[in-house]
């Protein structure tokens, strides 16, 4: 029996859209054996390899690796600005990565800048702003796009002068900046079209009650803004694009090795003749391979599982306002559960093979360890990098299209004796075939560029709705070496979880109680913060609830400015909290860093809320004697020396137990602290003892 080899866009369309001839309607679970092995052992190999210390300390910016998520996300979007170049020479190198400010109509210089990309009539550079040492974390990396056009720039592509990662210094006009792109973009897709050719686009000002944030424009420069009314309800506008981005740089950016350019055509499956599959998939194409976070190849994949092969047909047959609004509605059961989704979507076998698909892939990057809301907002990204590809392709479909319409039109009306010939007629309907075929690119461009629109919406509408639970706390790491010679962290017996019939071991502390009564409520009261305890003898616990896109707010104007101020006090908490036995022989608390990280709580009142924790972790060094006693008696003590394996694991096999010891989950800072990002920025305000 013969093998064939088929890509899992193919299969689907042909096993489970029912597409082609012979198309059947398999339900999901038919394609569970593959993809658990795509998930479980091709992607899992490369994804597992993590990368220590920050991203500036690892990255190579020749294989497209950059200094944080929303680089990653950031170069990907329109330029920053089209500027016709005047000059070039060598780099500045006293140019200390102050933010350049680009505005159209005005002369741009930059002192500092590399190739990335070479074109035959542009120059694409790249210029890295606020850059530190690669042994700090940077405080707002960003690098921004710039494509050099005019005769200069064409010049040099044409020839190959510039090698790429050159550094160089550029001066030029701005002719276009990124606003303009994007407005252009909305104008293209909204406005200024055919209806007779064009498909239905709804009316944007319908969807302003989803948004529940009208934006303002600027439009005191110079330049027209082409349809104000339009751009402000647009998914993508500028606004919102800076909303998401300023979300990614709180994200938790787990890195690994990802493809890069994981799509339903890069993912080759075996069958046999007979349509049986065999579970060995393929991946192919790594030219995008880099180290990234590795969200990105799960959104990749439902962007383009979604615009690939969501066909108009499955909602309706005609292009009407309706079709829209089941398309619009249908995408937004993904954010549901499988008890919310409708019954008249599960009557098509298709519907229903979308909505499986789609949760089965946010289930493995939740698996992975993904927070969902780094996960919705790449999505967002991706679904608009498609909308600007397609939209490209189907403004060259259109022209080709009216080129082709022009020379069918002049040979219908062309007179003489060659009218009757056969030759004119074959020459008639091959152009009228071109031209339905253009027609039916194009219209396929413009419904996968709707998709794209609906996407961002969900996307963007999930973000801007999502509460998002905060809790901070203190720990302190106690290091030892047992007889092993192994590294292990004293943990003790949690009370709480004693009283609620559970035994669990966390680090020495507990949650940061803040001091400073209305002060701190002002504050809060600024972040839209929703408190989960009341003020109890002037200090409130520091566990609340705030609007995601408050989260880098919270971190920049709260966290890194306030805390440094309320060490002191947070110092004092966790000598506190130091068992009474290892007191006396505690030294000073040493801060070590403050670990922040996703995760789903199991706190009674908030189980399986997503929670961002913040851990303040400190180094306490105790003395000989007390160290002796402690790894003589720790289990009669309620103490745990636990491993760094064990930490990672949740649990612990100690004394012979039979049953597994269980470990909190924010044990985990102790293994981090030092190496993951601190949230404050400013560095040297957190180095040294606590005085």
């Amino acid at each position: 029996m013969g093998v064939a080899s088929t890509t899992l866009a193919k299969l689907f369309q042909r096993k489970a859209l029912g597409e082609g001839s012979g198309g059947l309607h398999q339900p999901f679970s038919y394609f569970l054996p593959v993809l658990e092995e795509l998930f479980d052992q091709s992607l899992a190999v490369i994804h597992d390899q993590q990368q220590d210390g920050h991203r500036p300390a690892w990255r190579e910016r020749f294989y497209g690796e950059c200094r944080s998520l929303r680089e990653t996300v950031e170069i990907r979007l329109p330029v920053d600005a089209e500027i016709d170049l005047q000059e070039i020479g060598p780099a500045s190198a006293n140019w200390d990565g102050q933010p350049l400010k680009v505005r159209q109509g005005e002369v741009l210089h930059i002192p500092c800048c590399f190739v990335e990309d070479l074109e035959s009539d542009s120059i694409t550079v790249l210029c890295e702003e606020n850059s530190r040492d690669v042994s700090l974390p940077p405080r707002h990396p960003r690098t921004r796009r710039f494509k050099l056009r005019g005769h200069l720039a064409e010049a040099l592509a044409k020839y190959r002068a510039l090698r790429p990662l050159q550094h160089l210094s550029a001066q030029g006009m701005v002719k276009r900046d990124r606003n303009a792109a994007l407005e252009s973009l909305c104008a293209h897709l909204y406005r200024g079209r055919d209806s007779r050719r064009r498909p239905f686009f709804p009316n944007l000002s319908s969807w302003r009650s989803v948004f529940e944030d009208p934006i303002s424009i600027d439009t005191s420069e110079e330049r027209p803004l082409q349809d104000k009314a339009a751009y402000e309800d647009f998914p993508f506008s500028t606004p919102r694009i800076e909303k998401v981005l300023r979300l990614l740089e709180v994200s938790q950016d787990r890195t690994g090795i990802v493809h890069g350019d994981l799509n339903l055509g890069n993912v080759l499956i075996e069958e046999f003749e007979g349509g049986e599959l065999i579970s060995h998939p393929w991946l192919i194409d790594f030219a995008r391979t880099r180290r990234d976070a590795i969200a990105h190849d799960y959104a990749e994949l439902e962007v383009d599982l979604v615009t690939r092969l969501m066909a108009p047909e499955i909602f309706g047959r005609e292009w009407r306002e309706s079709l829209v609004t089941r398309a619009r509605e249908f995408l937004a059961t993904f954010d549901q559960s499988a008890l919310d989704f409708p019954l008249t979507a599960r009557r098509d076998k298709r519907l229903e093979f979308f909505f499986e698909a789609v949760t089965y892939i946010r289930r493995k990057a939740a698996e992975a360890g993904i927070a969902s809301l780094d996960y919705q907002a790449l999505l967002y990204f991706y679904y608009l990098t498609v909308q600007k590809i397609t939209n490209g392709c189907e403004r060259r479909a259109r022209e080709r299209a009216n080129r082709v319409e022009r020379e069918l039109q002049i040979i219908k009306t062309s007179s003489g004796e060659k009218q009757k010939s056969r030759q004119r007629q074959r020459c008639i309907g091959n152009l009228q075939r071109q031209l339905k075929e253009e027609n039916a690119e194009a219209q396929r461009a413009s419904w996968q560029q709707l998709l794209c629109s609906l996407g961002g919406l969900n996307a963007y509408r999930f973000l801007k709705t999502k509460k998002v639970r905060v809790s901070a706390s203190m720990a302190a790491r106690i290091k030892f070496i047992d007889q092993q010679g192994r590294e292990v962290y004293l943990l003790v017996r949690n009370e709480r979880r004693r009283k609620q019939g559970k035994l669990v071991f966390t680090p020495i502390g507990g949650t940061i109680r803040l001091q400073g009564g209305d002060e701190i409520e002002k504050v809060l009261g600024q972040l839209e913060v929703e408190p989960e305890a009341e003020i109890t003898k002037g200090s409130r616990p520091l566990r609340c609830r705030l609007p995601a896109f408050r989260l880098p707010e919270f971190e920049n104007l709260w966290l890194a400015e306030v805390s440094s101020r309320l060490l002191l006090d947070v110092t004092q908490q966790v000598v506190k909290r130091v068992p009474k036995e290892l007191r006396n022989g505690a030294g000073e608390p040493n801060f070590a860093g403050m670990v922040c990280d996703y995760d789903l709580t199991d706190r009674i009142g908030a189980r399986g809320e997503l929670t961002r924790r913040y851990s303040m972790v400190f180094d306490i060094e105790l003395n000989q004697d007390v160290r002796a006693q402690v790894l003589k008696h720790a289990d009669r003590k309620g103490l745990l020396l636990a491993t760094n394996e064990e930490i990672s694991l949740g649990h612990s096999n100690k004394n012979g137990i039979s049953k597994a010891i269980l470990i909190g989950a924010n044990a985990k800072a102790l293994l981090r602290a030092g190496s993951a990002r601190l949230i404050n920025k400013q560095v040297p305000l957190w180095q040294g003892k606590a005085k």
